[in-house]
């Protein structure tokens, strides 16, 4: 009999890894380059807003930005962690950092549970290896969430071997409702997951099962709606005017060449997480070419992980807008199909004799999916900056008791606790005179910014000081102060 350590090992080797990696990375500047998205250098605040009005302020709307509405779960989270260690970009990067090393287990247990040690090993270590999820996997984005959410949600939906309806098929529906209620079009992701795995089964524990599940998901959703949308119509709309807008193809021959250029336009996601791509689909084939010998449990993996793979990949190949990070909630579905090549190496093997092959071609697939992104990885860390941490402390150390304005403004005065004003420009969000009205005193701007309400206030505009002044993202940036 194996040793209980060791099983325990082979279960953490790849979270393990990951979270050594990350950590390493939480106070790092985000790496220039990786994608053709600004996103890296404001995301994170926006993400966070709401959990830290709460901690700082006591609301979670303070300042008029109501992300949180439809990002609950994940400002949640982060809320929890600003409470026990307090409110800045290092404690924001870590509870993310934890939801992706979270994923990179339960995708482990899950693969390990359905088909083996081995496979466990090389479904997990492939996903922590990802060069998407080496980057995005420590900064603060729902995404990271996102991914947990989705495969614990398939791992109870598939820990009974032979179905039936019960307490895991709840909790998978709970764990599913929370993946949409982080960002909602996981309901693709989602759909694809509860369909997949009724079309791979095809029996009715199964279907009762995912039907269990969509109920708890429509339950949720229904909660959400009578919880918080009505209650909050407005800001719920500014911010789906803040989103960017997908728009759909105007015809065949236009859907047909956003399919054609993905390769070109994906913004390296390809690139990025090669080794899982190319696992992914050789195990979607194994699994198809094996499909009589998989037991029921493994079937339904199979499936959950074949339709989330399929329905993602077809909702980004038909988007106008695909930045990289919007791919990363589909690689733990690519991570659990390539542990499908496992049993089927193994078998092959066998027919040929060679079973000493093994462990050398275990260990070559494993340097083939961890190479390419610690790579990428050893080059942003190499060339990595921490400014970040410490233009918060500055900021916080010179902003007095009245409120921020500016688009950067929650990352760089995070810490200081005062209202932090937004302003967008396909949004009514924070259009009015905040100078008056909400008592701005403080700007976070870059050259170009001017305040819709400069035409009222004049002499203050003129009258601005800079204070602090740092380079950032693609541009320098000021706190300015107002008389």
């Amino acid at each position: 009999m194996t040793p209980r350590w060791t099983s325990l090992a082979d279960i953490l080797l790849p979270a393990v890894l990951l979270l050594a990696l990350l950590v390493a990375q939480l106070p790092a500047d985000p790496a220039p380059g990786v994608t053709f998205s600004n996103s890296p250098f404001t995301d994170e605040a926006w993400n966070v807003m709401g959990a830290r009005n709460w901690i700082l302020l006591g609301d979670w709307s303070a300042g008029d930005w109501a992300l949180h509405l439809v990002q609950l779960p994940f400002n949640a989270l982060e809320a929890v962690g600003f409470a026990m260690l307090g409110v800045g970009i290092v404690q924001a990067r870590l509870v993310a950092a934890l939801c992706s090393v979270a994923a990179v287990a339960v995708t482990t247990v899950i693969v390990r549970r359905r088909l083996g040690t081995e496979a466990g090993l090389i479904a997990g270590l492939g996903l922590a290896g990802a060069g998407l999820v080496l980057y995005y996997g420590r900064l603060a984005y729902v995404e990271t969430l996102v991914m947990f959410a989705l495969v614990a949600g398939v791992a109870a939906l598939c820990w009974r071997p032979s179905g039936g309806a019960g307490w895991s098929a709840a909790v998978a529906g709970g764990l599913l409702a929370v993946a949409i209620g982080t960002k909602p079009s996981a309901l693709f992701a989602v759909v694809g997951i509860l369909v997949g795995v009724a079309l791979a089964t095809r029996r009715g524990t199964w279907v009762r099962r995912t039907m269990l599940a969509t109920g708890m998901v429509a339950l949720a959703a229904v909660g959400w709606v009578v919880l918080i949308a009505l209650p909050n119509a407005e800001p719920v709309g500014w911010v789906l005017d803040i989103w960017t807008s997908q728009a759909p193809p105007r015809g065949l021959a236009e859907l047909l060449r956003r399919i054609a250029d993905y390769p070109a336009t994906s913004d390296g996601v390809l690139l990025m997480s090669l080794p899982l791509v190319i696992g992914g689909v050789g195990g979607l084939v194994a699994a198809i070419a094996r499909w009589r010998t998989l037991d029921e449990g493994q079937r339904a993996l199979a499936g959950a992980a074949i339709g989330w793979f399929l329905v993602g990949l077809g909702v980004l190949l038909i988007a106008s807008y695909r930045p990289n990070r919007y791919s990363m909630p589909m690689l733990p579905a690519l991570a659990i199909l390539t542990a499908y090549l496992v049993p089927a190496v193994r078998a092959g093997l066998q027919r040929l004799g060679a079973r000493r092959l093994a462990l050398p071609l275990m260990g070559t697939a494993v340097t083939v999916l961890l190479l390419p992104g610690l790579v990428m990885y050893g080059g942003w860390a190499s060339a990595a900056t921490s400014r970040a941490p410490g233009i918060q402390a500055q900021m916080a150390a010179a902003i007095d008791d009245r409120p921020v304005e500016g688009g950067l403004a929650p990352l760089f005065a995070m810490r200081a606790p005062v209202p932090i004003h937004v302003r967008w420009s396909t949004s009514e969000v924070n259009r009015g005179d905040l100078y008056a009205d909400a008592g701005v005193r403080w700007l976070v701007m870059a050259d170009a910014y001017r305040p819709s309400w400069v035409d009222l206030h004049p002499e203050a505009w003129e009258g601005r000081t800079p204070v602090l002044c740092f380079a950032w993202g693609r541009g320098t940036h000021c706190l300015v102060h107002l008389p």
